[in-house]
């Protein structure tokens, strides 16, 4: 599969949870549920960015620097702000 899109949709926490235990993966790879119950939630993104940080004593990152502290909390608000721009062009 050369051509594929990234797509980032918004569906209730219950219904993912749902698709990502009841699908099998194995046996229908290129249903839309499964395409779903294989997708990255977006939190885990925000994760990503958080956990590349180094950590202070408190297990935080560590954001004394003012360009390391603006970097990841503007990362961080625009990946907050991904389902609202898509909501506005509606």
């Amino acid at each position: 599969m050369s051509d594929t899109v990234k797509l980032i949709i918004e569906i209730p926490k219950d219904y993912y949870e749902i698709i990502k235990h009841e699908v099998d993966v194995n046996h229908y790879p290129y249903r839309p549920f499964v395409i779903i119950a294989n997708g990255i939630p977006l939190d885990s993104v925000k994760a990503e960015f958080i956990n590349a940080y180094p950590k202070n004593y408190a297990d935080e990152p560590e954001l004394g620097g003012a360009s390391c502290h603006f970097s990841l909390n503007k990362v961080l608000q625009i990946l907050d702000n991904i389902s609202k721009e898509s909501e506005d062009k509606k």
